[in-house]
């Protein structure tokens, strides 16, 4: 979950309360808000925005920045009620930033210093009741603008620092994003050689890309028997349902979103852009544009589109592939961005199209 912000404004974290859920834990993915200087809030709001698309005005507005540390964070939180349990993993992007200012943002790699201080900030944290440390190797994981999370520019020698400080608390958990496209052996020696330097427990992210190596998933499968039978604590977690996205005219991300034409729009109300779509003219200036975007996770996330489902009132995570946009615009004898067109602005402009990006590349769970 990424509740790090909603967690310190309101007592209901919603939706998963709502949905019987009763624990949730923060920090995932190596972004969060604590530790922090003030000089560094913008940078860790823009990060959460690219990387989780929570909304920039909601964090400015409702983040209140009570604290520095990641201790101190915990304090906030602990003043706090809330109507789930809640804990809280060190954000490796967030402590990276703390350390090393600006210079976490450029790929200029840390110093003996920098490496000190992160390893003695990682024990300090989970002395002070974090679950772990947390990371991420996947190159997704973008501001809006393009700009890679801090946790990105790291090597092995900065997660090691993480893995020592671990080792020094005696406890917590070392939580990791593979690179999804990297080499899965590569990947996986990585994980073991930090799991034998922290002496604790690893636990990693295990998703199926819709490209590559088909058996990826079997084979991470059987290294982690292999580490488990030589004593090392690795886990897997899998989601239960695909990793997907919903896109829609009034939600953030659309096919369309990054044309120009519509990016001239995009500042209007929903009912404006829709006639403005509908003017006789426009649909075929647009169709004609190529979208335009300084991060490239965007523009391929648009290219990606057609492999969507239409979102239909009765949720439904596993589409079948007949019903994928691609296929129906293919058996409608459109293209797939003339027949995404009416797509749009159908159900009075409010319709849903669901993507699974990953665990899904059978067409099935």
């Amino acid at each position: 979950t990424h509740y790090d912000g909603q967690a310190t404004w309101e007592q209901r974290l919603g939706p998963s309360s709502g949905h019987g859920v009763t624990s949730v834990v923060m920090g995932n993915c190596g972004v969060g808000f604590a530790p922090c200087r003030p000089e560094q809030r913008d940078l860790l709001v823009k990060v959460m925005e690219g990387v989780e698309d929570v909304p920039e005005v909601v964090m400015t507005a409702g983040l209140p920045w009570n604290w520095e540390t990641f201790p101190d964070y915990l304090d906030a939180l602990q003043a706090r009620t809330f109507d789930v349990d809640v804990a809280a993993q060190l954000p490796h992007s967030a402590l990276r930033v703390y350390v090393m200012g600006e210079r976490a943002a450029t790929g200029e790699p840390p110093t003996a210093d920098d490496l000190a201080q992160m390893r003695a900030l990682t024990a300090q944290a989970i002395g002070a009741g974090a679950l772990g440390v947390t990371t991420s190797r996947n190159l997704m994981h973008r501001t809006k603008a393009g700009q890679l999370a801090p946790s990105l520019h790291s090597e092995e020698d900065e997660l090691g620092a993480l893995a020592d400080g671990l080792r020094d608390a005696g406890r917590g958990v070392f939580q990791l994003i593979p690179a999804p496209m990297g080499d899965a052996q590569s990947e996986f020696a990585l994980m073991r050689r930090l799991a034998q330097r922290s002496g604790q427990p690893l636990s990693y992210t295990l998703i199926q890309m819709p490209t590559g190596d088909e058996l990826a998933w079997r084979k991470s499968l059987d290294a982690l028997s292999a580490a488990a039978a030589e004593g090392l604590s690795i886990r897997a977690q899998v989601a239960p349902r695909p990793v997907g996205m919903f896109y829609g005219l009034d939600l953030s991300f659309h096919p369309f979103a990054y044309h120009p034409s519509y990016k001239a729009i995009a500042h209007l109300p929903l009912a404006e852009r829709v006639a403005r779509l509908r003017t006789p003219g426009f649909r075929e200036h647009l169709l004609a544009e190529q979208p335009e975007d300084t991060n490239p996770v965007n523009l391929k996330t648009v290219k990606s589109f057609q492999y969507s489902y239409v979102w239909r009132d009765e949720a439904n995570y596993e589409p079948v592939l007949s019903d994928r946009i691609d296929h129906l615009a293919k058996a409608a004898g459109r293209s797939v961005e003339d027949f995404t067109y009416d797509l749009l602005l159908a159900d009075d402009s409010h319709a849903l199209f669901y993507q699974p990006g990953a665990n899904y590349r059978d067409g099935n769970l």
